[in-house]
């Protein structure tokens, strides 16, 4: 009798060690396993109506509930600036914020990280807008405010409750005369030349960086009569190493900026629209999650015509449409998700892998492969119609963080910065960068050769 209940044990125990296993392999499409990724601070709280299965206001009130961002918690970016000596006489612009929207997030938070360092004041950022006629073009001189692109009041507030030894200024005209009522000619400054080398993971010498800094700015500014000195950031992409603060800091950070209101309600409405057209009304929004589970397959192509001119697809294998689509069907193909969203601004070849994808044997039971157009209702495609290429592709910078399953290339700083985001969510993955592919974890992938583009993974705010 004891044996054969020992033998019932021991057989229940290799049944529940299996079943963990399974739900394990399945993590990011199964409800129950996304308790990981939600808000702890509210795991009881319902805070949406009980309507936003039939109202779209309802929905997308509910939808930017879930935002990351509202979770701020200030403490560690306050610890770092109250650690750093700060001076009057040093006034910073950013010189250099260009290219897409990964690009965009990195280049200010860099400049801003810069000026903390320093102990200056700033400037309030603008964005430069690229060509629209050939958005291979960024270097366009064409400056936008901030709120281009970005929540401008959201940042004012948050960076000025974070780091209040940061003055912000809105313009060069605002700054105060010194005592004699002098400031330089603009310093340009190419903040990873003063250290020795920048190897591919940052700076080598973070810790020494402001020492280096107030040297040379008593040689090149020893010149100048002024008593404030004015200093241009250039270009700083992928140079900082981001977990020179910590992991907290890092977490914060780029909380600071936020995208504009009329971009999150249009993600809202393409979530709205989804629910809509493949989920019979069930309200796909969970209390606190800051993913949305078991619903979509997000996937981002790197097919435009300025990705194409920046990497030839005779020579990088990544770039060619033929390896992104058969790595993505592959992917989707080894989840439990039917609706595929695809992020491009590339229509053309959008189109061409929903048709793909719907042919391959691999996917026969799909239930759609969609995009942004396809979903959003007349009125608001004009709004989205209204949008540059760079304001467009936040809507679906915003509707990939919220898929179920997200993949991407790995020389993208969309799809980057996308995955990086997400991996807040399960963080104690620590293996993620460790194979199958360039980035995995139970959220997202980034195709691409394991342990390459340290830059991105070491260098890049999520």
């Amino acid at each position: 009798m004891v044996r054969l209940t020992l033998r019932k044990l021991a057989l229940s125990l290799v049944l529940a060690t299996t079943l963990l296993a399974i739900c394990r392999r399945y993590a990011g499409d199964l409800h129950f396993t996304i308790s990981r990724f939600q808000d702890n601070k509210h795991p009881s709280v319902n805070p949406y109506p009980p309507d936003i299965t039939t109202s779209k206001d309802s929905f997308i009130e509910a939808f930017l509930s879930t935002e990351l961002a509202l979770q701020f918690d200030h403490a560690a970016i306050q610890s770092v600036c109250a650690s750093k000596g700060w001076r009057e006489d040093v006034v910073f612009t950013c010189d250099y914020i260009a290219g897409g929207i990964g690009n965009v997030r990195n280049h200010l938070l860099n400049c801003i990280r810069y000026a903390i360092e320093a102990g200056g004041s700033l400037v309030i950022p603008g964005v430069m807008r690229r060509n629209q006629d050939d958005i291979s073009e960024i270097d366009t001189e064409d400056w936008m405010d901030l709120g281009y692109l970005f929540d401008k009041e959201w940042f004012l507030e948050h960076l000025s409750t974070a780091c209040p030894e940061l003055k912000l200024w809105q313009s060069l005209d605002d700054i105060p005369a010194s005592s004699n009522g002098t400031m330089s000619q603009k310093l340009k400054l190419l903040p990873g030349s003063l250290d020795s080398w920048v190897p591919k993971w940052g700076l080598a010498h973070p810790t020494s960086w402001r020492a280096y800094f107030d040297e040379w700015l008593n040689v090149f500014g020893d010149n100048s009569s002024a008593q404030t000195y004015l200093v241009g950031i250039g270009r700083a992409y992928l140079e900082f190493p981001v977990m020179y603060d910590g992991e907290k800091f890092v977490e914060e950070f780029g909380k600071i900026l936020r995208f504009r209101k009329d971009a999150r309600v249009l993600a809202g409405a393409v979530l709205w629209e989804l629910q809509r057209k493949f989920f019979n009304q069930s309200s796909i929004l969970i209390p606190g999650d800051r993913v949305i589970a078991n619903t979509y397959f997000g996937v981002h192509l790197r097919t435009e015509s300025d990705a194409v001119k920046a990497w030839p697809d005779a020579d990088w294998k990544f770039q060619r449409y033929s390896i992104q689509s058969s790595l993505a069907i592959e992917e989707i193909s080894h989840s439990t998700l039917k609706v595929v969203y695809i992020a491009s601004g590339n229509t053309t070849e959008a189109a061409r892998f929903a048709n793909d994808a719907y042919a391959s044997p691999m996917l026969s039971d799909l239930a759609g492969v969609v995009t942004k157009h396809d979903l959003l209702s007349a009125e608001d495609k004009k709004v989205l119609d209204s949008f540059t290429f760079d304001q467009a592709a936040m809507v679906d910078f915003i509707v990939m963080e919220k898929s179920s399953r997200f993949a991407g290339i790995g020389h993208s700083s969309f799809a980057w910065n996308v995955a990086l985001r997400r991996h807040l969510l399960v963080k104690k993955e620590r293996s993620f960068l460790s194979g199958p592919n360039l980035l995995h974890d139970s959220l997202s992938d980034i195709w691409g050769v394991t342990r390459s583009y340290v830059e991105y993974s070491n260098c890049m705010w999520p």
